[in-house]
């Protein structure tokens, strides 16, 4: 609906005043390097940007890290003064970023802190000597797919994916884990019974879903 409306080029006047992306860290590119890639949400800022005036990019959470999403979610704020993979100046970062704490933020009205200190400390988790076998077996199951692979670079990381996602399940909860390995049991039982009809995904594919199991396990908890 929203491309219905855009004209062909972006022209001026802009078609709209101000674009405002709350949560623009997942609008962040996929992956790093040459492996970054642009998510869907990635193309549709890119789509709205250059028809909009003005433009707010808001967030609690901070990107992924690297140079090269970070770049093109400022490439995207204003193409003028950043560009994608260029690490930008200080002095430019001030002229269109506001970062504020909670502590930068003043005090109720009965001057009391609108939010209370955190004070992280670590907690010791025990694992029964079960869950220490069981893990075990896993990362011999992780080692030998790999080893599985032969040397091709897209079959390790075909592998390194899958068997990343497990650890993760099974570091979660007995519940995830169970429906995690209930479905690759099923994946792996078909392959051994019906040839591969489409090739195994390149490095290139599946480098930035390796990346994104971590930002997804954190959303989810």
């Amino acid at each position: 609906m929203l491309r219905e409306l855009l004209p062909p080029v972006p022209e001026y006047p802009r078609a709209f005043d101000l674009l405002v992306v709350d949560e623009v860290h997942t609008c962040a590119q996929s992956g790093t390097g040459k492996y970054a890639v642009d998510s869907q949400r990635t193309r549709a800022v890119k789509l709205l940007a250059p028809h909009c005036e003005h433009r707010l990019f808001l967030s609690a959470t901070p990107h992924n890290g690297y140079l090269e999403s970070f770049t093109a979610l400022l490439e995207l704020l204003d193409d003028h003064r950043f560009a994608r993979g260029i690490k930008p100046s200080e002095e430019q970062l001030r002229r269109v970023m506001v970062r504020r704490m909670k502590s930068d933020l003043p005090p109720l009205w009965n001057g009391k802190p609108r939010f209370p200190r955190r004070v992280p400390h670590a907690l010791e988790v025990e694992y029964s000597d079960a869950m220490r076998e069981a893990y075990a077996k896993l990362t011999e199951y992780a080692r030998s797919r790999r080893d599985g692979q032969g040397n091709g670079k897209a079959g390790h990381t075909a592998a390194d994916f899958v068997t990343t996602l497990l650890k993760k399940r099974f570091l979660s909860s007995p519940k995830a884990f169970a429906e995690t390995i209930s479905t690759h049991l099923k994946t792996m039982t078909t392959r051994q019974t019906e040839p591969a009809e489409e090739p195994a995904p390149s490095v290139r594919v599946l480098r930035p879903l390796i990346d994104g199991i971590e930002e997804a396990e954190d959303a989810l908890f």
